[in-house]
């Protein structure tokens, strides 16, 4: 099995990196090959670093990992969440106070290989107890996240999202056109509203994020052990 896991920051899956450092001689591993790539946040450098990597082996599996917003109540923060679809939010153009999305300019086909009605679906996930385990959400992936009560509306009403994050859509994308199995899971670190960061819970998303990695690496490794 080889592994490779995308987080924009370190600081997202540092819990995980000392994980994987004291069990790198233990069995688990032994067979088994991890990677820890960290892109940096946002959509370009993301699908920049992809690009590089991805190309390098044949990847068995790609976990995207990080923090995210959530549009929605029932979503606190400390959910972990499986983003089980996802789509490229401010990819379109302004026309007056509306946002028509590339789909409806034409600059791009919604029913084009890695979009299926607009959204690029995530079949790698079915495959695995733990992913299944999470609640199941749509993602929107922005370059500026949402912090202006008009915005979050209109954003809520155009694409009904449940969570929000600056790479998802691009990871996707990414793999999908490389043929790569990949899987996209997130925890909730603050709901989407004006920006106020006394509200968040950061490191809460953090733990309760390097807790499932944590079970999903072992689930995976265990699961194909010669």
């Amino acid at each position: 099995m080889k592994l490779l896991i995308v987080a924009a920051t370190r600081m997202e899956i540092m819990p995980l990196e000392d994980y994987l450092f004291q069990l790198d001689q233990q069995p688990l591993l032994q067979h088994h090959a991890v990677e820890l790539l960290i892109t940096g946040a946002g959509m370009v450098p993301t699908a920049f670093r992809l690009g590089k990597i991805l190309q390098m082996d044949n990847w068995d599996l790609a976990v995207n990992l990080g923090i995210c917003g959530s549009f929605i109540r029932d979503l606190p923060p400390g959910t972990t969440v499986h983003v089980a679809a996802d789509t490229f939010g401010d990819f379109g153009a302004d026309d007056g106070d509306d946002f028509l999305d590339a789909f409806e300019t034409g600059l791009a086909d919604k029913n084009g290989y890695p979009f299926v009605d607009g959204w690029i679906n995530s079949p790698a996930a079915a495959a695995n107890k733990v992913v299944r385990s999470l609640p199941a959400v749509k993602g929107v992936t922005m370059n500026t996240v949402s912090g202006n009560e008009i915005s979050i509306r209109k954003r809520m009403e155009k694409f009904a999202a449940d969570i929000e994050s600056m790479e998802g859509a691009a990871f996707m994308y990414c793999c999908m056109k490389e043929s790569i199995p990949c899987v996209q899971i997130r925890a909730v670190s603050n709901f989407i509203e004006r920006r106020n960061k006394s509200h968040w819970n950061i490191p809460l998303a953090i733990h309760n994020l390097n807790e499932t990695a944590i079970r999903l690496i072992q689930h995976v490794c265990s699961a194909t052990e010669p």
